[in-house]
């Protein structure tokens, strides 16, 4: 899990005693945990919080997947919401069906299929919106090939678009903005310090503190970016 989503997920509890929970359900203090072990101990953690901050933690979980999996960028995801009138659940539904695709080599009419049921069952004037965002995402893919092809790529310029697979083509500086909100330099590292320094006070007992700052180098760390 990277240090920014942990931070995400410290800003929606807004509180030392869950972000205390949170923390040692991710097993950190126990390197052997299996797959299972962790999202299970994180499906218990969840359950045992009020149902708007669950939503949140669940809503940061999949945009990190979708982003991490198929390229999509802040934009891109936001008008996703904004299409279904910011329906958390049936967002966070749909974000997990798009990457079938990927994942289980689902047909992409069969996600459409998929993704049309939800929101026809849920939100059925949402529908002409999402089918034509559905449409952009895959006619970019489509064409992702050809894009790159026809880029003229120079190394020395430093505002050479990425291409992903989303809707258009972004700066790397929107993934700035995605964290916009956090210190950069060394405001940031201020910042960072503090982060951890918190981390340790009120997971002192748990013996696994100092090692916080090296928890991406833990195996079992990976299921909580696919939960």
């Amino acid at each position: 899990m990277s240090t920014p989503l942990l931070i995400k997920v410290q800003q929606i509890l807004q509180s030392t005693e869950l972000f205390s929970a949170y923390v040692v359900a991710l097993k950190l203090d126990n390197p052997s945990a299996s797959h299972t072990q962790v999202m299970q101990s994180l499906q218990t953690f969840l359950s045992g919080i009020p149902e708007g901050k669950r939503l949140e933690v669940q809503r940061v979980f999949a945009e990190e997947e979708a982003s991490d999996s198929m390229g999509l960028t802040s934009s891109t995801l936001d008008t996703a919401l904004q299409l279904l009138h910011a329906d958390t659940q049936l967002y966070i539904d749909i974000l997990s069906t798009l990457q079938l695709n990927q994942t289980e080599n689902m047909p992409w009419q069969d996600v459409v299929n998929k993704i049309k049921g939800l929101v026809i069952a849920k939100k059925p004037h949402a529908w002409d919106g999402i089918d034509q965002f559905l449409q952009s995402l895959h006619w970019a893919a489509e064409h992702e090939d050809l894009a790159l092809n026809d880029m003229d790529v120079e190394t020395e310029d430093d505002h050479v678009l990425e291409m992903v697979e989303g809707v258009d083509y972004y700066p790397s500086e929107d993934d700035e903005e995605e964290l916009g909100s956090f210190p950069e330099g060394e405001d940031y590292d201020q910042h960072f310090a503090a982060f951890l320094q918190s981390v340790e006070e009120i997971q002192a007992g748990h013996g696994f503190a100092n090692d916080f700052g090296k928890m991406g180098v833990n195996d079992n760390l990976h299921a909580v970016e696919s939960f």
